[in-house]
């Protein structure tokens, strides 16, 4: 089955004439998706758009991002996921590197572009040099079959270097991902999401696949203040509330000042970063009755683990056990299996596995690879390095160590803190830069920066004000320490450490 495939199945179904997204725009079927769907396959067959070319799709979550997401797959192109929260550079970046001849946005982003723009670009509303969607036709006869195993999206996330890489992902992973989530949340037709996270990212994505596997509704509220989201589950009674752990805090402290409860919620689920242990305690409360599940996953695998609610309490804070058709392994500094409470880098094997990133066969070898610990087990078979450590204690449930890459993962993004560094070193006066993450309760981690500056200036307003239009909200620095050289060791590596305790004064 194709990406598109998906939502033809649903259709097919019988649930066509279900509701499929509910949004401030309006209810919207599947059917209608799928005829929307259709119409933007027709102008992408029209621009010439071959087997296996990427489109880049930089909407919103809503009936235009869904429908254009299955368009692309029903006409035989590849997704390419963009988030609206990006700045300009770094769509037009992955513009660029995905090497994509077709844009669908919004007309504010094609006119930010400009001549930066690609070839074809689609738009609700009038642009010069784009194609309005409004003068698209209806159209039925347009559908490109793909290899399953074959390119289905591109998720942009970044790597260890900085620079954003695309994750391929297949379309039998996108149906797996689907089958595997909605199997362990139980989830079914008469589920009604809040859809709180960008579909561009795989955990906002999850919740997308799954209602269109399951035939539930997705419920797209007004925007992603605490106040709307409560409204929305109000008038829609979500049964089922996906997020991260900046967003639970802020949903959490919104509920607790206005004495409110979310009745009727069957489950709640947490990824992207692990919570603290204090919102954990906090979050029940205000989701009475509610399921809490626990997950893990990086953009190369997906998801890798999940904590189901009849652990919570006394697992509380755990990753949790492999999800179906995944075999996970902890490799210790040694290169040896690890023991029980033994910390060691993870390491993923079998379902949901990334085909390896967009046109990066090199830094696909270095992530995706045979393991040598592993080859009696699993022979020569390739699996993630996920980078990250953790320990398994005797129960067989996973703990979260800590990372062995220098990333940060701030407001439910991951991203390399050499994005941010290439940004402030462009500024004149800055002399030796290195950006970090600070652990902070709300925010997963607050990201700072340890600057030398060449004239010894210290305004940091003035260099937040020049670096804030080439960065998104959530990669800039909270604070900015001045300093007259940046602490390292005897190797000449960056004494992380001493920039953690600044970081805490």
């Amino acid at each position: 089955m194709s990406l598109y495939g998906l939502l033809e199945r649903h259709v097919a179904s019988g649930d066509g004439e279900r509701p499929l997204l509910v949004t401030p725009d309006g209810t919207f079927t599947s059917a209608d998706v799928a005829r929307e769907s259709g119409r933007i396959a027709a102008w992408l067959a029209s621009a010439g758009l071959a087997p296996g070319e990427p489109v880049v799709v930089d909407l919103k979550n809503g009936v235009d991002a869904v429908a254009a997401l299955f368009g692309v797959s029903r006409a035989g192109g590849i997704v390419v996921g963009a988030s609206p929260q990006w700045t300009p550079s770094q769509l037009k970046h992955v513009v660029d590197d995905s090497g994509a001849r077709v844009l669908v946005t919004s007309d504010l982003r094609a006119r930010q572009l400009g001549a930066s723009r690609p070839p074809h670009v689609l738009v609700r509303g009038e642009v010069a040099g784009t194609t309005a969607w409004e003068s698209l036709t209806e159209c039925t006869d347009v559908q490109v079959s793909p290899d399953p195993r074959g390119p289905a999206i591109l998720i942009y996330t970044s790597g260890s270097t900085g620079a954003p890489k695309g994750v391929v992902h297949s379309h039998e992973n996108l149906i797996d991902f689907a089958r595997i989530v909605s199997g362990y949340l139980e989830n079914h037709a008469g589920d009604r999401l809040l859809w709180l996270l960008g579909w561009s990212f795989g955990y906002g994505l999850s919740q997308l696949l799954t209602a269109c596997y399951v035939g539930a509704t997705l419920i797209v509220p007004a925007s992603m203040l605490a106040a709307d989201v409560v409204k929305a589950h109000e008038e829609h009674a979500a049964t089922g509330i996906a997020q991260v752990p900046f967003g639970w805090e802020q949903l959490v402290s919104f509920l607790e000042k206005t004495g409110r409860t979310l009745t009727g919620v069957r489950y709640v689920t947490n990824a992207g970063d692990g919570p603290s242990l204090a919102l954990l305690e906090r979050l029940p409360r205000v989701v009475p009755g509610a399921g809490v599940v626990l997950m893990y996953g990086q953009t190369e695998c997906l998801r890798s683990t999940y904590l189901p609610p009849a652990l919570f309490e006394t697992k509380r804070g755990a990753m949790g056990i492999p999800i179906p058709g995944v075999d996970l392994y902890v490799m210790n500094g040694d290169g040896a299996l690890a023991g029980v409470d033994e910390p060691g880098e993870l390491l993923h094997r079998g379902a949901l596995l990334s085909l390896g990133y967009w046109r990066a066969p090199e830094a696909t070898a270095a992530k995706i690879r045979p393991e040598p610990c592993l080859r009696d087990v699993i022979g020569d078979e390739p699996v993630l390095h996920t980078g990250d450590v953790v320990r398994r204690d005797a129960e067989g449930c996973l703990w979260y160590v800590g990372r062995s890459e220098r990333m940060i993962k701030s407001s439910g993004f991951r991203f390399s803190p050499a994005e941010i560094e290439a940004v402030l070193a462009e500024r004149e006066a800055v002399g030796d830069v290195v950006v970090f993450g600070v652990d902070d309760p709300a925010l997963g981690q607050a990201v700072e920066a340890a600057i030398v500056m060449t004239d010894g200036s210290k305004d940091a307003d003035a260099l937040l004000l020049e670096v804030k239009k080439r960065l998104p909200r959530y990669m800039l620095p909270r604070r900015i320490h001045f300093v007259d050289a940046i602490p390292r060791n005897a190797n000449g590596k960056v004494a992380l450490g001493a920039l953690t305790a600044l970081g805490k004064a």
